[in-house]
């Protein structure tokens, strides 16, 4: 099926303090007389000239009204799903010391705002509204001086397009005060093979707090995050052996309910989300999504969501890393500790008395040891020893030049090149692995 898809470009000059001609120039107004004839008012220096389309003419005063009284006007716009518009606002006057303006949409889930940009030379601040699901909102623009508003309606229709990728959150509509709650993040209708997000979160920051965020499985690891901006976190990750498909969990994101909000709600929204394709390298922009999240009640309750979500990644990878001396595995001494550390967090889990601020220091705790023990995993070395590009008798003889020495060893500085598993000890293992390279 063919569609035609018309790009709606718009522009509201929303006078916030003054009156609002749409379509019309103020000097030409349309009326109708007693007759129901058109009537064109004109104004001349000689007064108002009230004439019809028979070139009857008749003189009235600049103030008198003629028919019914206009007392409200209405802006509407009509949308495609998955569209972006521009509306701008205008204070007036324009000398206004503050022109500050606030938008807002009465239904995030619809329609989103963001993007507010004040333009000196214009003395306007635009804002982009993105058409996010089928339904209707009204997008309210709001002076910081005067507190004057202008409303635009806004109705949202489908493309009748095949759905693209899309970014989509997953929260209970209702969270209690005070508590740990996971925003899951999930790519739908993906047809290509993505191996990387790059997907920002927005959160009304006097309401919620970021705590952390995981992949939804081993396979997604999290490479980096950029939470320097309040309500803002930035984050990028990458899956091993990539993910399509119609619906799949990528992030589990904590957020927490700021001490002393109470009856209130919030908006969690993504504000963007580009995904690498592979092989191709290409990237993909995903539809966007947002959740309104509403904090029921004065009660207050330990949430243990953000501990239990780090004790099972922590358990995945205790449960996987694999112990000895080869590049990738780990040293048992780092696994005790690791698992020791597991076993102290679970325990305050388990705890039905243990405090928010214990369960909070119990989640830090476990996420410096499992860091620890990440740092621990035997790298991968070269037993290119002598630098001559490739591993040969010569790169032996060093190692069994060193053999035997330590990191108290005087020479460890030059030594511990031939220190193949990082143990700090040039012994057997280390001769057996150059020995084992010169065979490949």
């Amino acid at each position: 099926m063919r569609n035609v898809k018309k790009i709606v470009s718009l522009i509201m000059a929303a006078a916030i303090s003054a009156s609002i001609f749409i379509g019309v120039p103020p000097a030409v107004k349309a009326a109708n007389d007693t007759n129901l004839k058109l009537w064109y008012k004109v104004e001349e220096a000689s007064g108002t000239r009230l004439q019809d389309s028979s070139g009857n003419t008749a003189f009235k005063t600049l103030n008198t009204e003629v028919g019914v009284p206009v007392t409200d006007v209405t802006i509407a716009l009509s949308m495609i799903q998955g569209s972006t518009v521009t509306l701008l606002a205008t204070i007036t006057p324009a000398d206004a010391s503050n022109k500050t303006v606030t938008f807002s949409s009465s239904n995030p889930e619809v329609v989103t705002v963001s993007e507010a940009l004040y333009n000196p030379a214009t003395g306007a601040t635009s804002v982009k509204v993105k058409a996010m699901a089928e339904g209707n909102t009204v997008i309210s623009a709001t002076t910081s001086d005067g507190n004057k508003t202008a409303v635009f309606h806004i109705t949202v229709v489908s493309s009748n397009e095949p759905a693209g990728p899309t970014a989509v959150l997953s929260v209970d509509n209702s969270v209690k005060p005070g508590s740990s709650f996971t925003v899951g993040v999930s790519l739908a209708n993906m047809t290509q093979d993505v191996y990387a997000e790059d997907i920002t979160l927005a959160y009304d920051a006097d309401i919620f707090e970021y705590v952390n965020t995981s992949g939804a499985n081993n396979n997604i690891q999290l490479v980096t995050e950029d939470k320097s901006t309040a309500g803002k976190v930035r984050l990028i990750a990458a899956n091993i052996g990539g993910i399509s498909g119609v619906d799949t969990p990528v992030l589990n994101t904590i957020f927490k309910v700021k001490t002393g909000v109470l009856n209130t709600s919030g908006t969690i929204a993504v504000t963007q989300a580009k995904l690498g394709v592979a092989p191709q390298g290409t990237v993909v922009e995903a539809a966007l999504s947002s959740k309104s999240i509403s904090i029921s009640n004065s009660e207050v309750v330990v949430d243990k969501a953000a501990l239990i979500a780090a004790i099972t990644n922590a358990q995945n990878l205790y449960e996987t890393a694999a112990i000895g001396t080869q590049p990738g595995q780990y040293p048992q001494a780092a696994k005790d500790v690791f698992g020791a550390a597991i076993r102290v967090a679970q325990a305050v889990k388990d705890n039905a008395n243990a405090t928010q601020i214990q369960v909070d220091n119990a989640v830090e705790a476990l996420g410096s040891a499992e860091a620890i023990f990440k740092a621990a995993v035997i790298k991968v070395v070269s037993a290119d020893l002598n630098k001559n590009g490739s591993i040969d008798v010569g790169d032996l003889a060093v190692a069994a030049y060193h053999y035997g020495k330590s990191s108290t060893s005087a020479d460890w500085a030059t030594a511990k090149m031939a220190d193949m598993n990082g143990d700090d000890t040039i012994d057997i293992v280390d001769i057996s692995y150059i020995a084992s390279k010169i065979l490949e």
